[in-house]
């Protein structure tokens, strides 16, 4: 369906141009794009959703980024749609660890891990599990972080998550290095 793969690319490149380049503007120009193809009688996409808590998040935009999570994740629970339920949970969780709430970060990263696997959802249950370990490196927890980019980086080169397998040794790295273990930290670059 075209307008859903405008969705998918807005999404993808919103989340290029805010998070990775810092160009919010551009990121909303996208956001705007991607609004002009919904029929002002239809409800708002959750991928419009998930542009907006990206980029107000990136503007700094902390309460609005919470309140966008919390209104997507509404959305697709009641809608049954336990992918989005999914990815609604992970996005939650990065604002509630930007906003500092480890505890609620952990579970929202928990409860989207949990539909991943529920609904098959590889890809899903891979970035659940790379943000999980990057909120357990957050807090010391050097053993349960390694354990799960363990995990993410054998899912991901399961399912040829290509920038994944690139993603998940550098944090295996950060871990070995915030423990200490420079030898192994080295190890591990070199690889």
């Amino acid at each position: 369906h075209a307008t859903e793969l405008h969705f998918r690319w807005g999404r993808a490149y919103v989340f290029f141009l805010s998070e990775i380049q810092g160009l919010i503007e551009q990121a909303r120009a996208v956001r705007a794009r991607c609004a002009a193809l919904v029929a002002p009688d239809q409800p708002v996409p959750h991928d419009l959703l998930g542009m907006d808590d990206g980029i107000a998040m990136r503007s700094g935009e902390m309460v609005a980024a919470e309140q966008t999570a919390r209104t997507r994740l509404e959305r697709a629970v009641r809608s049954g749609d336990l992918i989005e339920e999914s990815v609604s949970w992970n996005s939650l969780g990065i604002v509630l660890t930007s906003l500092g709430d480890l505890s609620g970060s952990q579970s929202a990263y928990e409860h989207s891990l949990r539909l991943a696997r529920d609904t098959g959802d590889l890809r899903g249950e891979a970035i659940s599990l790379h943000n999980l370990g990057i909120l357990y490196l957050d807090r010391g927890e050097h053993d349960q972080a390694q354990a799960l980019h363990e995990e993410y980086l054998a899912l991901s080169l399961r399912i040829g998550n290509w920038l994944a397998e690139s993603y998940a040794p550098i944090y295996l790295t950060l871990v070995a290095a915030d423990r200490g273990d420079d030898s192994e930290a080295h190890r591990l670059l070199s690889e």
